[in-house]
């Protein structure tokens, strides 16, 4: 699921799930079955088309740019059926659920996604089950049935913690944690990110670290408890100061102006959005 969102003119709070950057686990072309030499051809040209689509993705800013990267996947999907590759045709298929639900055509969406776990499952491919509950949870959650994206989030830990993936446990346990935020459960949102946060430090992981410190930040803000807000926005931009997350930083630095201006404070407001500016403006150069 990639859902950094940035502010353009106005000053909004700003989440970003950790789970975001990586919404579907595992590299398309691995094939689960033999292949001839014309298959093998044609996994390649599936790759290439996959690719691209993923380019128009990552570079897309409407609604017609979304539109035509699933075009590409839909492509790529038809060579990896031809060839048999389920692995790769899973992952294409959670892809495209995916851009259908940020294109908020979610029936659609689950349908794809639907698809994907039945093959998952077919597999036996535990992590990538994992995986493709929590994007269809994630599909829930852009259509605001919260008890549903919790049904699948839980299942999906569920998963993650049978097979050991510490990692995705504290990125699923932080999602569940975003979840009860939507709902205003802001203490049971604290319980999950600071499980969340007790793995990133275990394993190391800076990045979702201060991220997780945004998210708790955030739900501060939301309970009025400003200063406790800013000691954890403070955390998070220290963090991705250290490691160059830059759009960490940018939205940390416009959630930091956003509790100033909660606290009357219009003067820090506009020198934390400024900074941000700068810093975005500087990116796009």
């Amino acid at each position: 699921m990639t859902r950094i969102l940035l502010v353009v003119a106005s000053l909004l709070f700003l989440t970003i799930p950790a789970m975001a950057d990586q919404p579907v686990k595992g590299d398309v072309g691995d094939s689960s079955g033999v292949l001839t030499p014309g298959s093998v051809q044609s996994e390649k040209d599936g790759i290439a088309v996959y690719k691209e689509a993923e380019q128009l993705k990552t570079k897309a800013r409407s609604k017609e740019d979304l539109e035509k990267a699933i075009e590409k996947y839909q492509q790529a999907l038809k060579m990896f059926e031809r060839t048999r590759s389920d692995k790769s045709e899973a992952d294409v298929l959670s892809r495209i659920g995916l851009i259908y639900a940020n294109l908020s055509d979610y029936q659609k969406a689950l349908e794809y996604c639907e698809k994907s776990l039945a093959i998952k499952r077919k597999m036996g491919d535990l992590n990538g089950e994992g995986a493709v509950l929590s994007n269809i949870g994630e599909v829930y959650e852009h259509w605001g049935q919260y008890q549903k994206t919790l049904e699948y989030y839980e299942q999906s830990l569920a998963i993650y913690r049978k097979v050991g993936d510490v990692k995705e446990e504290g990125v699923t346990l932080n999602n569940i944690g975003l979840v009860h935020r939507s709902l205003g459960q802001y203490q049971k949102a604290l319980e999950y990110y600071e499980k969340s946060l007790a793995i990133f430090r275990k394993i190391g992981d800076a990045k979702n670290q201060g991220i997780t410190f945004s998210n708790i930040g955030e739900v501060y803000e939301l309970w009025g408890q400003y200063q406790k807000a800013l000691e954890y926005l403070e955390k998070s931009l220290h963090i991705s100061r250290k490691i160059g997350d830059v759009n960490q930083e940018v939205v940390t630095l416009n959630n930091i102006a956003l509790v100033y201006r909660s606290l009357g404070k219009l003067q820090k407001t506009l020198e934390y959005h400024e900074k941000s500016q700068a810093i975005r403006q500087k990116v796009r150069e």
